[in-house]
């Protein structure tokens, strides 16, 4: 029943999205992909800046300046902070591009993530 509800609440939102907020196809495009991914707990492969990077979704959700993004956990691909003992990373989407859901998946949430709402995000449109 979860899984119908939030396969639901998705549509809904990206119904939403292209009405209200003008995006584009592809963005709606991503979203979905991303979506899918969180409920699947699959990896996500995607170029961020120029740079590729492998990840776990997490959440996509709305930070409090209103601009989406995505927590995910960070497994390989560049890194601009190179910290690898936090691996805990946020993603403007818009900023994303050639998102390919992976085959590998992972088991679950990694310590320290925090469901929507939290101190970073207000609103999310699909997490774990």
């Amino acid at each position: 029943m979860k899984n119908i509800f939030v396969i639901i609440n998705c549509i809904l939102c990206l119904f939403i999205f292209f009405i209200f907020e003008n995006i584009s196809a592809e963005e709606i495009g991503n979203i979905e992909k991303i979506c899918n991914a969180i409920e699947s707990k699959s990896v996500l492969k995607f170029n961020y800046k120029g740079e590729m990077r492998l990840i776990e979704p997490h959440q996509l959700a709305y930070n409090k300046a209103n601009r989406l993004m995505l927590s995910a956990y960070w497994i390989g691909g560049y890194s601009k902070s190179g910290n690898a003992l936090n691996r805990w990373r946020i993603y403007l989407v818009n900023q994303m591009a050639y998102i390919i859901v992976m085959e590998q998946h992972f088991s679950g949430s990694r310590p320290g993530y925090k469901r929507t709402p939290n101190k970073l995000f207000k609103k999310a449109i699909c997490q774990l």
